[in-house]
C-alpha cells in the first residue's frame, strides 16, 4: 500500500489525501476507480469535503466484504465546475505518480449542477448516475415547498400520485415519458405546479433522464460515501 498527501495544492483545492491505494503491479491499472462522489459543507470554515470510494472491486476486497475502498478526501474552497475539473485532473496526476490510472467506470453522485459537466469533461467514458435517495429527497422537498404538506398527509389520493411520480425513476427508461404523461393526465389539479416543476427539472431539464433512472442498477445511491464522512 502507498499513501500520498497534498497540502495546499492550489487556492481552490486545499488538501487532498490519497490513502490505502493498491500499487499497480499488485492489482493492475484498472482497479483504481471512483464509485461515488458526494459533498458536504463544513460549518467551521465553509470549505467543502469530497469523498470518493472504490466500489465492488473483487481484486481488492473479498466478495463477502464488498462495500467500498477509501480513495481520497478533498477539501475545496467552492463547488464550481472549474474547481471540480482541477480536482479530477490532480487525482489523475497522483494516480500516474503511483503507477495507476484514475479512470472510473461508474460514478454515483448527487445532482449538483457544477459537478455534472466536470465529470462529463474529465471522465467522458464513465457512466455517471445520480443517487436515488437524493432524487427522492429533492422531489419530496419540492412537494413540501409548493405548500402541499396538508394535502400530502391527509389525502391518500394526492400522496399516491406523488409517490407514483417519484417511482418513475425505477421504471424501464423507455417507459418513463409515456408514464409521466399518463400520470399528468389523471393527476389532481392541486398538483399542477408539481408536474410543471418535474417536467422542467427532470423530463426536459439539465439533468438527463439516464442520470435519474435507476431501473436494474446495482448501486442506486451514494450512501456508502456519505457513511464514511465523519
Amino acid at each position: 500500500m502507498k499513501k500520498s498527501a497534498i497540502i495546499n495544492s492550489s487556492p481552490n483545492v486545499y488538501e487532498i489525501i490519497l490513502s490505502w491505494i493498491p500499487v499497480a503491479d499488485q492489482y493492475g491499472p484498472q482497479s483504481f476507480c471512483a464509485g461515488a462522489i458526494d459533498t458536504i459543507q463544513l460549518q467551521s470554515n465553509q470549505w467543502c469535503i469530497t469523498f470518493l470510494v472504490g466500489f465492488d472491486s473483487p481484486d481488492i476486497i473479498r466478495p463477502a466484504m464488498v462495500q467500498g475502498l477509501p480513495v481520497a478526501y478533498c477539501l475545496m474552497s467552492n463547488r464550481r465546475a472549474a474547481t471540480y475539473i482541477e480536482l479530477f485532473q490532480r487525482l489523475k496526476h497522483e494516480a500516474e505518480v503511483l503507477g495507476m490510472q484514475f479512470k472510473p467506470i461508474n460514478i454515483v453522485s448527487d445532482f449538483e449542477t457544477a459537478l455534472i459537466p466536470a465529470v462529463r469533461q474529465e471522465f467522458s467514458e464513465a457512466i455517471h448516475t445520480g443517487c436515488l435517495f437524493h432524487f427522492m429527497q429533492t422531489v419530496h422537498r419540492k412537494i413540501m415547498g409548493l405548500g402541499l404538506h396538508d394535502d400530502y398527509t391527509r389525502c391518500p389520493e394526492i400522496r399516491e400520485q406523488c409517490k407514483q411520480l417519484i417511482a418513475l425513476s425505477l421504471m424501464p427508461i423507455h417507459e418513463v415519458e409515456r408514464q409521466y404523461k399518463r400520470l399528468r393526465d389523471i393527476a389532481s389539479a392541486s398538483l399542477d405546479d408539481l408536474f410543471i416543476y418535474f417536467h422542467r427539472q427532470w423530463i426536459n431539464g439539465n439533468v438527463s433522464l439516464t442520470m435519474w433512472n435507476f431501473h436494474e442498477l446495482d448501486h442506486r445511491t451514494n450512501n456508502i460515501s456519505e457513511g464514511k464522512i465523519i
